[in-house]
């Protein structure tokens, strides 16, 4: 299980034990700025697939407009991404840079390969968030 990140704006694991395995899209985020948030983006996609989670995957950078805070070039991003098997894109919530363009890739994403195969979640299985 992994550990959670009190005070933080995106709780993911307790996004992934709501939405998974039955999404269609799975977006994982990961903040330019913090190596942490990069190097749990493995973790979470391994969460993923422990659950069978069958839906597409996208790995969004997000709080592109801080460049000179940036620690995560773009290149090991999409290195990482490629690797994984899935398309990077970055954007800024806070100036609304490419946040279009993310969620227009997501919905592409599922029309171009199709629903993913549908998945229910056990009735027995209990979200961790609660």
């Amino acid at each position: 299980m992994l550990p959670r990140l009190p005070g933080s704006t995106w709780d993911f694991h307790c996004i992934v034990g709501i939405a998974s395995p039955s999404s269609i899209i799975h977006m994982l985020y990961s903040d330019v700025t913090s190596q942490n948030s990069f190097d749990r983006c493995r973790d979470w996609v391994k969460e993923l697939d422990s659950m069978s989670a069958t839906g597409r995957r996208i790995l969004i950078g997000n709080k592109s407009d801080l460049e000179t805070e940036r620690v995560i070039p773009i290149e090991t991003a999409q290195k990482l991404a490629d690797e994984l098997q899935m398309p990077y894109i970055e954007c800024s919530a806070k100036n609304g840079n490419n946040v279009d363009l993310a969620f227009t890739q997501m919905a592409k994403l599922i029309l171009d390969q199709g629903p993913p195969p549908s998945a229910s979640i056990p009735p027995e299985q209990k979200s961790s968030c609660f």
